[in-house]
């Protein structure tokens, strides 16, 4: 069963580009600061990349669990690849 328990600092997250790093930030109403620094010497697009990704992970986290939930719901749904969703949904949370 999915929960909507979240550990992990809510987003969403927003990038800054300093130079050769991309930053991954939270500001929140009650909080904010750094959650991830992506460098690469020299600049290429493969950091950007990944600073995206870190960037669209709570949105990507949140989305796996309601399609899950869905897909849950439905009769004969595919257990193999509920299955995997579990597994990415844990690793996600540091299950």
């Amino acid at each position: 069963m999915v929960t909507n328990k979240v550990s992990h600092t809510p987003g969403p997250w927003k990038l800054m580009f300093t130079g050769t790093s991309c930053t991954v930030n939270y500001d929140g109403p009650d909080r904010h600061g750094l959650i991830a620094t992506v460098n690469q010497t020299p600049p290429i697009g493969s950091h950007a990349a990944n600073a995206d990704l870190i960037a669209a992970a709570p949105d990507l986290l949140e989305v796996l669990k309601n399609i899950t939930r869905e897909v849950e719901k439905r009769a004969g749904a595919p257990k193999a690849i509920v299955a995997i969703a579990y597994t990415a949904i844990a690793k996600a949370e540091g299950k």
